[in-house]
């Protein structure tokens, strides 16, 4: 069953048991009242009546022709009677013993026995009754006269009230029907307009749920289905973004593995050949040598590129150790290892440090700052200088490392962290590279809560800057 036609179900449960009881009570109070009234009509009729008999009684009594006889009572019987002719009363009089008046046309239909047998003098009851698929109640009231008891007892048709009730139980059970129906009809439209958006979101997920993770849930209303709504587009940007996050690791990787395939083949393929040259008998010594040095240098390149891999797995795997680092000793010792391979480039590299700590590691860090003078290098031609500074801000101590060299075109420097990437492949594979060191710099950054900034413009040169948080210096 829908979310829509539970509400619907149980609203109508609800508007059918409030519809029920409140007519059942309605129509109970109304019966109530009814009674009460014909209770009240029957005891004012048994007193009109009380009240004749004694009149009658009482002129007879002044005109000396009373004396209580059985056919007195008969007469008077009919003289009350015939003052209430035009009215459906209907009275008997009687003793304790027999009955010494009765209609004859319209006799009691009860045992009047059962009214007077424990009635109190001066006081009155009433009873109601069936006979013949008809409904009455009687009432009874006495009198005294010559040390004597007498009773009136009159009864009153009360069918109407019964079937007037009938016929509003039977009204009311046809407008309680068609008021379920109404209150059906505009529940389903309400809950159709309250649901649609829920139906909207779930559509929603199920294309979302398909592969489409660019989809939205368009609900703007300002209540929890609306805010809902809201947190599912949330929850949505996250995974789309999660997804794309995979899907361009993946591609990464896929590319990382092409990319190392390529780097892995392009020399190999030299040094088999070179190989295969100098196992040849006919090569001068001049050829012999340019053989050995090319195969030298692949060599080299090819160790330099699985010791950056086995360092970029390594930093995956473990947590670092920090320590605090003394700025200038420390680009001191970068200096000490990078400098000699610059100026054999006839690049000379500037150091310029400031006086303040860090907190890191010396070992990772040094080898970022050195991949990051290495590829300055790489990008400077002989005569050209490097200028690896630091300086203080408000906010910590900045590192950068500045070259006139080539340049890198805007649209690739969101690539230059990437793995294998070069910006002039042949330059950077003739001076060693192979394209992993900023790759390897970015994630020794990460570590550190640190990233790399780039400027850079071609033909005017590259300044790569990282900020670490200062330390205070020990006293």
């Amino acid at each position: 069953m829908s979310f829509r036609m539970k509400v619907l179900f149980w609203n109508m449960l609800l508007i059918a048991a409030a519809f029920g009881i409140s007519g059942y009570l309605l129509m109970n109070r109304s019966f109530q009242i009814s009674m009460d009234l014909e209770v009240q009509h029957v005891m004012s009729e048994n007193q009109l009546i009380i009240a004749g008999v004694e009149t009658e009684m009482v002129n007879r009594i002044l005109q000396n022709s009373f004396f209580g006889k059985e056919e007195e009572w008969q007469t008077i019987g009919n003289e009350v009677l015939e003052s209430l002719k035009g009215t459906d009363i209907c009275f008997q009089i009687r003793n304790e013993e027999q009955a010494l008046f009765e209609e004859q046309e319209r006799p009691m239909d009860t045992d009047t026995n059962l009214l007077t047998g424990d009635l109190e003098e001066g006081r009155k009851q009433y009873i109601f009754y069936t006979d013949a698929d008809r409904y009455y109640v009687a009432a009874a009231g006495s009198f005294s006269f010559s040390d004597h008891t007498y009773y009136v007892v009159n009864q009153r048709d009360i069918s109407s009230v019964y079937i007037e009730q009938e016929l509003q139980a039977q009204y009311y059970r046809y407008l309680t029907g068609a008021l379920l129906i109404l209150c059906a009809v505009v529940l389903s439209v309400i809950t159709g307009v309250l649901t649609a958006p829920i139906r909207r979101l779930k559509k929603t997920t199920g294309r979302i749920a398909e592969g489409n993770y660019r989809t939205r849930a368009r609900i703007h209303s300002k209540d929890e289905i609306g805010s809902l709504a809201k947190d599912f587009n949330v929850m949505a940007e996250a995974v789309e973004n999660n997804i794309n996050e995979l899907e361009e690791e993946n591609r990464r990787k896929e590319e990382f593995v092409a990319n190392f395939t390529h780097e892995l083949k392009t020399p190999l393929t030299s040094v088999i050949g070179y190989a295969e040259m100098l196992s040849a008998q006919d090569l001068t010594m001049e050829e012999r040598q340019k053989a050995a040095e090319y195969i030298f240098h692949e060599g080299v390149r090819l160790e330099n590129m699985s010791m950056k891999l086995f360092e970029m797995f390594l930093l995956n795997q473990e947590d670092l150790v920090m320590h605090r680092i003394y700025v200038p000793d420390f680009m001191e010792s970068i200096g000490d290892s990078a400098g000699p391979l610059a100026e054999a480039d006839g690049i000379k590299l500037i150091v310029q440090p400031v006086n303040a700590c860090i907190c890191g590691d010396g070992t990772l860090l040094k080898t970022v700052f050195i991949n990051m003078i290495d590829n300055a290098r790489k990008a400077s031609v002989d005569g050209q200088s490097i200028l690896f500074r630091s300086y203080v801000t408000e906010d910590g101590v900045v590192f950068e490392v500045k070259d006139h060299g080539c340049g890198i075109p805007a649209e690739d420097l969101h690539k230059i962290t990437e793995a294998f990437y070069m910006v002039d492949k042949s330059r950077s594979r003739q001076k060693g590279g192979a394209g992993l060191g900023l790759s390897l710099a970015a994630k020794i950054l990460e570590k550190h809560g640190a990233a790399l900034e780039v400027e850079s413009a071609v033909g005017e040169g590259t300044i790569m800057r990282v900020e670490f948080d200062r330390e205070q210096e020990e006293e």
